[in-house]
């Protein structure tokens, strides 16, 4: 009989849903459905930030650290991204228009649905990239130069012919 106890004992402990927790965590910016135009985000670490359905036009993001972030339905038009670090982010139908990209770091990225229209590329890293084949072809037209800090040719990272 006592076996038969501890066995249902052990059954309820392991069978019984755990407890949800929400953590707190300050390491993470979440900024969705917001609009934070033209605010000065230069050099700040966002690393693993979130951005869904975010206005971020005519910012200034120099060399922020963005890596690994979610910007989904985002819309970051006429923003300075000059050094910017995105690789590793989920970029689902953002408006990068009119965007300076210069030297940014857009390796390993999905970027399905977004559009770079009018976009300074020039050194930028999409090693690895998901970019929609349209976009690709658009931005083969104007990519040029060398990002100095993970030494890949733009052109190459984007499988330019």
């Amino acid at each position: 009989m006592k076996i038969l106890i501890l066995g249902m004992t052990l059954c309820l402990v392991v069978l019984a849903p755990a407890q949800a927790q929400t953590v707190y965590r300050p390491d993470v910016s979440n900024y969705n459905a917001t609009n934070i135009t033209g605010k000065d985000f230069s050099g700040k670490k966002m690393i693993r930030g979130s951005f869904v359905k975010t206005t971020m036009r005519n910012m200034n993001l120099k060399g922020a650290d963005m890596s690994k972030s979610v910007m989904s339905g985002a819309d970051v038009s006429g923003s300075d991204l000059t050094d910017v670090n995105l690789s590793g982010a989920l970029l689902d139908r953002v408006k990068f228009i009119n965007v300076k990209l210069i030297n940014a770091n857009l390796s390993l990225t999905t970027a399905t649905g977004t559009v770079f229209t009018g976009s300074d590329v020039t050194g930028v890293d999409f090693t690895d990239a998901i970019i929609d084949g349209a976009e690709v072809t658009a931005l083969c037209k104007r990519a040029k130069g060398v990002n100095p800090v993970t030494k890949v040719d733009t052109r190459k990272s984007l499988g330019c012919r």
